[in-house]
């Protein structure tokens, strides 16, 4: 929907101070002039105000000229939109004669694209043909931009005749266009984009050719803000993403992109980007790009382990389907060893545990730090890690220092690791009454406390171990590095 009229905000407001050069010609003037001499102050007054209602003509004439937003889709375009389609079947006639000023027809051609929830995007063939002969009888400049509208919005799901119908009719009245509104001009100059089949593949093409930034192309067609989720704009984003892949030029590419689909906010878009990248990257060899692209699936998408979330877009195809689901596994992979990485580094400087959770970031459903509030919020503020703390950062509730955990879960268990004051790894069946409100996100200290109270869950005697439990927890470090990639083995097959 384009926005309202910024004419209503033309109005010469009262009480304005003088400006332009009469504040100077004031300034310049004696003081006992001016007192002594009411005909020039006046004069003075006059000149100020026909200079200022001056400016203000410019100003409106520069927005008349420059703004697409003058006109809009009407408020009752649902409506027009039904009575169309219910007299079209009925042929011209009876169209005709609903539609019978130049004021109906031209809310027709900003109805063109009202959405509707379980209705096309927009009038299905052959009505379409029959909406264009009525807006071609009554044509006015201003119907044009109805159309653009409408065209950029649904380009993708117009199919090829709509979409040739839709480009003609606008490539050929563009072409005539004599007015003075740069809006119209603009869209005269980047024609070929918008009026043939593949115009917003060969603007993609175009834009990855001259190396002009994705992002930047909502200024490079000298467009509005309000068109920046269109579907035209997703076609031109996939095509530009193929040719720098095929072009091997991802690594440029990617913040650009991120930027781009942080505007753009299409979801179907920013699945298909990322899956794309993702897998392309593979095992990211630039840790940067790869933390950006994990903050940009978190912010745009939702966390990856949840499926209401993660949901492949309608029309995808099997291998689509598949590719996107590794893309995913592989996102929540990375996710994993940045949070494994970032526990180990900034609460337990110890890497020879953090390498060994490193292995094993494939197995885990969920990965969680629980911290102080302090410490979550912290968190909260942080450029880095505040994208994290809804879905990846938990309460410890009645910590007042450093108490931390890191609770991985693994098929039905938690695993944690915990460092508090007497600190200690723990593995727990998931219904253990211990560790409710986990899953929701917090955990009372006094309950990771009492973990402390369960029994060893290897027993060793020398080089074997004589006794294995599913519940437990392990103080000795000897016994950790030498039989727990046993017991997850033999209890959690990984």
């Amino acid at each position: 929907m384009l926005s309202p009229s910024l004419e209503s905000n033309n109005a010469m407001p009262t009480g304005l101070p003088l400006v332009g050069s009469f504040r100077h010609l004031a300034a310049a003037a004696p003081p006992d002039v001016l007192t002594s001499q009411p005909r020039l102050v006046e004069l003075l007054h006059g000149i100020g105000k026909d200079r200022l209602e001056k400016a203000h003509r410019t100003v409106r004439e520069i927005t008349r000229r420059h703004s697409i937003y003058l006109d809009k889709t009407p408020p009752e375009a649902g409506k027009i939109r039904h009575t169309f389609l219910r007299l079209a079947p009925m042929g011209m006639q009876a169209v005709a004669e609903q539609f019978n000023t130049l004021r109906r027809v031209h809310k027709l051609a900003w109805s063109l694209g009202y959405r509707e929830a379980g209705q096309p995007a927009v009038i299905q063939t052959p009505f379409l043909e029959l909406a264009l002969d009525l807006i071609g009888q009554r044509f006015r400049d201003g119907m044009l931009l109805g159309l653009f509208d409408a065209l950029l919005k649904c380009w993708q799901a117009m199919d090829v005749q709509k979409r040739q119908a839709m480009g003609a009719f606008i490539g050929e009245r563009i072409k005539h266009y004599t007015g003075k509104r740069i809006c119209l001009h603009n869209i005269c100059l980047h024609a070929p984009y918008y009026t043939c089949q593949e115009g917003a593949a060969a603007l993609g093409a175009m834009l990855c050719k001259t190396r002009v930034e994705l992002s930047k192309v909502w200024q490079f067609l000298e467009l509005p803000d309000h068109v920046k989720g269109y579907g035209y704009f997703s076609e031109a984003a996939l095509a530009y993403l193929d040719l720098m892949l095929q072009e091997e030029r991802l690594e440029e590419t990617v913040p650009d992109l991120i930027k781009f689909l942080g505007s753009h906010r299409n979801d179907d878009t920013v699945k298909k980007c990322l899956t794309r990248i993702i897998l392309a990257l593979g095992e990211p060899w630039n840790l940067q790009h790869a933390n950006q692209l994990q903050v940009a699936a978190l912010q745009l998408i939702g966390d990856p382990t949840d499926e209401s979330c993660w949901r492949p877009w309608d029309g995808a195809t099997r291998e689509e389907v598949s590719d996107f689901q590794t893309g995913r596994q592989t996102l929540r992979r990375w996710i994993s060893a940045r949070l494994i990485d970032f526990f180990y580094e900034n609460f337990t400087r110890e890497d020879a545990k953090k390498r060994f959770w490193l292995n094993y970031t494939d197995h885990f459903a969920k990965v969680r730090v629980f911290c102080s509030s302090r410490i979550y919020d912290e968190m909260s503020r942080d450029e880095q890690m505040s994208a994290y703390a809804r879905s990846y950062f938990g309460v410890i509730r009645g910590a007042r220092g450093d108490e931390v955990a890191l609770v991985l879960k693994i098929r039905s268990h938690f695993l944690i690791e915990a460092i508090t004051e007497q600190p200690a790894f723990f593995a727990c069946l998931e219904e253990n009454r211990l560790l409710t409100g986990i899953e929701a996100g917090s955990i009372q200290l006094s309950d990771l406390n009492r973990l402390n109270a369960m029994e060893p869950f290897l027993h060793r005697q020398g080089e074997n171990v004589i006794k294995h439990k599913q519940e437990g927890k392990i103080t000795d470090g000897g016994v950790r590095s030498s039989f727990l990639p046993w017991w997850l083995r033999h209890h959690l097959g990984v």
